[in-house]
């Protein structure tokens, strides 16, 4: 090939590219495959439609149109309307147009009509709540949250109130004031996928019977005791512990406490309550305390010189207290407590030097509350010093003889100041031989207590004489 021919194909290749790119698509150009295959899926109550169609070879995106009017984008084969728009469109034509990166775009789909939504399955359900009676004649009224934009309370046919809460009060005299009348609630809801059909509740008033007036005491035991006069009208009655209620159906006109947790310092009592269950407004109150009865105490002697101090136990006493005193020593009185019922002192350690003693006993409970003093027991030792009223001499001793001592058990007999023999009864034998050892043979006599008190001595006896 010549020179001159390869120029002109160069050229004639050249001309071609040239009018090939003069004459590529614009943008509007008609260049793509129109979309295909519309079809749209059917709005439920809580979400919308979504259109989707076939993808189109070189688009890289896709106008929505309803009615011909462009809505929005996607670069996606489908588009998705929510469920406000689902709403609004519904009935209308929906079309599709895609295009490329140089603008270029297809023709318009098919249309399509969006259509309505789909039918709400509307359910049925009662709606329940709960009615609590209050002790001061009240009404508390509950209910289950179920998401509802407010509750709307009806006495009858009439509102009287709205709330968005899950609880509503009557007051004791509005329960009065719609005594017979049906209460009910309505659900007032953002939407009607649930149809809440209201329940309804009697609202019966109390009687206004009267309420019983009280008087409290404590039983022999120390039990609280609550009395009243018969109310007109009443079947029985509630007794109440601080508005609490404690007992039920009581039909004597009294109430013991018997065998119970004390509730000192609590407020005790009583409502009537008619043959229909409704019931009176509260009585007085009275404060619920149990007393304690005074102990009962006995006092025992025993062979050894102690003090046996015993009462019975008292019921609702957690423990006592012991007060004793020496009345010739001292005015004050020294106390020792015990849990159990009986105590006993010590010669040795509590009784040592004593000569008059005073004992008594008080009961506590475990809140403190302190029961009157029991009998105060006293005696006295006095023992007056013996008389020695005969001493005669036998062939190997001597003999004392002695007027008994009242409260005394025992003697002691001394010789120059130091102690002899201790005898029980109210004469002593010396033996002469003990006695002519010494010079001087000065006697006396002591008497001695129970408790190991002693009494002054005697006068003295010269036996030397």
């Amino acid at each position: 090939m010549s020179i001159r021919k390869c120029w002109f194909v160069i050229a004639t290749i050249i001309f071609l590219i040239s009018f090939t790119s003069c004459n590529g698509p614009k943008s509007g150009d008609i260049v793509l495959n129109r979309p295909t295959g519309l079809a749209c899926s059917i709005p439920t109550y809580d979400d919308g439609a979504i259109i989707r169609w076939n993808s189109v070879e070189s688009a890289v995106g896709y106008r929505v149109f309803i009615d011909e009017q462009e809505i929005g984008i996607t670069n996606s084969n489908w588009f998705h309307f929510k469920y406000e728009e689902s709403e609004l469109y519904c009935g209308k034509t929906c079309s599709v147009q895609a295009y490329d990166v140089n603008g270029g775009v297809s023709l318009m789909s098919n249309a399509l009509i969006i259509p309505d939504k789909a039918p709400i399955d509307v359910k049925e359900i009662k709606f329940y709540f709960t009615v609590t009676k209050k002790v001061d004649n009240s009404m508390l009224i509950e209910w289950q949250d179920v998401s509802a934009l407010k509750y709307e309370i009806f006495i009858g046919d009439k509102k009287i109130y709205e709330t968005t809460e899950l609880s509503f009060s009557l007051t004791a005299d509005e329960v009065f004031t719609y005594n017979d009348q049906n209460l009910s609630i309505s659900v007032v809801e953002e939407d009607v996928k649930v149809d809440f059909v209201p329940t309804e509740y009697l609202i019966v008033a109390p009687v206004k019977i009267t309420a019983p007036s009280i008087t409290s005491s404590n039983d022999e035991e120390g039990n609280f005791v609550v009395k009243w006069r018969e109310v007109n009208g009443a079947s029985s009655y509630n007794i109440y512990i601080d508005g609490a209620q404690y007992a039920y159906d009581v039909t004597e006109l009294e109430y013991t406490f018997m065998d119970c947790p004390d509730y000192t310092g609590k407020e005790v009592s009583v409502r009537a309550v008619d043959i229909y269950g409704r019931t009176s407004v509260f009585s007085n109150g009275v404060i619920y305390k149990n007393t304690l009865p005074k102990p009962v105490m006995d006092v025992t002697i025993l062979s050894n010189g102690d003090v046996h101090v015993n009462w019975e136990k008292i019921k609702y006493a957690t423990r006592y207290n012991i007060y004793w005193r020496n009345e010739l020593i001292s005015d004050e009185y020294t106390k020792i407590e015990t849990i159990d019922n009986s105590y006993i002192y010590s010669k040795e350690d509590f009784l040592q030097d004593a000569e008059m003693y005073e004992i008594y006993v008080e009961a506590l409970d475990e809140h403190g509350n302190v029961s009157n003093n029991s009998t105060h027991y006293q005696w006295h030792i006095d023992l007056k010093k013996p008389n020695v009223y005969m001493i005669y001499d036998k062939l190997n001793y001597t003999v004392l003889v002695w007027e008994e001592v009242i409260n005394a058990v025992a003697y002691e007999v001394y010789v120059n100041g130091k102690l002899y023999k201790t005898v029980d009864t109210m004469q002593c034998e010396i033996a002469n031989s003990y006695l002519n050892q010494h010079q001087e043979r000065i006697v006396m006599v002591m008497a001695v207590s129970k408790q190991g008190f002693k009494s002054e001595l005697s006068a003295e006896y010269d036996l030397a004489k």
